[in-house]
């Protein structure tokens, strides 16, 4: 007989077969609450007082039987736990930090750390206490400013106190304005020069439409290499059709990037 008075993890170890044909069912008081998996995590606000059961049901479905006698058998591991009150759930624990740094129009997920198994998470931006997800994971798109959410877990008729977290949003990484456009007849080339005040925290990287980098020619070394520096100049070879390539800003310390520039000759 147990007693909980934390969170706590259960686990199996089994000898499983390969291809693994195990189907397991974890039920607490007889209600399912996951399955398929060879671990929970178990919260002693979901008991009530009392005497309680947590209970895994193993069944190997697989069709490779010599006896089909065996074909419905199933074993179960049962825990019995004695709980002397009825506890509030435990607050959600964030996979990560209590703050995550993003790009300025970056996504970012979200995770609750060792979920509890069958409590539904809920998740909120904490200003406005607008909905957003559920799930132990949550996936927030194209941020333009800081914010604070926040994560609930659920259980019947029970709520854990909410667990805080700041998204805060890099600055801007404005994108290149002006680039200059310098065509060599004689040696067909052309020069693409971005013209901003050099900075020592930006480079520049080059994309083609389709997203890949640009790599310049290396003609002693019979090779594309690898960009260094500010990487703010690119050489072409002059195109007998109008051809289209974008460049980049990016920041080094924090990898942040701007949006694309164009560029058409």
């Amino acid at each position: 007989m147990l007693t909980l008075d934390s969170v706590q993890k259960f686990t199996l170890r089994l000898a499983k077969p390969s291809p693994n044909t195990f189907k397991l069912i974890w039920s607490l008081n007889n209600e399912a609450i996951a399955q398929n998996i060879d671990s929970i995590y178990l919260d002693p606000g979901m008991l009530h007082s009392g005497a309680n059961e947590l209970k895994v049901i193993i069944q190997d479905t697989t069709d490779l039987l010599r006896n089909p006698s065996y074909l419905n058998y199933k074993d179960s591991i049962v825990w019995k736990l004695n709980q002397l009150q009825s506890n509030a759930l435990a607050k959600p624990i964030n996979r990560w930090t209590d703050t995550l740094e993003t790009c300025f129009g970056g996504d970012q997920v979200l995770t609750v750390k060792k979920p509890i198994a069958g409590l539904e998470y809920c998740w909120y931006e904490t200003a406005t206490g607008t909905p957003i997800g559920t799930g132990t994971n949550v996936f927030i798109r194209n941020l333009s400013q800081s914010k604070k959410y926040h994560v609930v877990a659920h259980w019947k008729d029970k709520a854990s106190q909410p667990s805080e977290i700041l998204l805060k949003t890099l600055a801007k990484v404005e994108r290149p304005k002006d680039v200059r456009i310098r065509i060599d007849k004689k040696k067909n080339k052309v020069q693409l020069t971005v013209q901003e005040k050099p900075d020592t925290r930006y480079n520049y990287i080059w994309l083609n439409a389709d997203g890949s980098p640009i790599y310049e020619w290396d003609a002693f070394n019979g090779e594309y290499v690898r960009p260094t520096g500010a990487n703010n100049k690119l050489v072409l070879d002059r195109s007998a059709t109008v051809r289209k390539v974008f460049v980049q800003k990016v920041d080094k310390v924090t990898t942040c990037k701007s949006d694309r520039t164009e560029v058409i000759f």
